[in-house]
């Protein structure tokens, strides 16, 4: 499942990731459940900022809203051949250049 499929089934609610443990009761809830009036996700995350990589996915903006949950920008990582494929043009142009430079003499 890639991350933008993930947010909209909801998994991407702080409540799943950050839980609080009642040892008395064994409960475990949502740590939202903790917060003093007033307080939502936002305002505990108001100065914080996110980034994540997520396999072929980087996930940028992370925003996180008074209820939870998060939204964000994804941009696909690319893949290896691409790199190599960069290089190659880049390694080509440098030659040309070298070339033409060693014929203007």
């Amino acid at each position: 499942m890639d991350a933008t499929q993930f947010a909209e089934a909801g998994g991407l609610d702080l409540d799943n990731f950050l839980q609080s443990f009642d040892p008395v009761s064994g409960a475990v809830s949502g740590l939202s459940g903790e917060f003093k009036d007033g307080e939502t996700w936002s305002t505990l995350l108001a100065t914080a900022t996110f980034d994540a990589v997520s396999g072929d996915q980087v996930l940028t903006n992370l925003v996180v809203g008074t209820n939870g949950t998060v939204s964000f920008n994804v941009a696909a990582i690319p893949e290896p051949e691409t790199w190599a494929m960069m290089l190659f043009g880049l390694s080509a142009m440098a030659g040309f250049a070298r070339r033409r430079r060693a014929t203007a003499r």
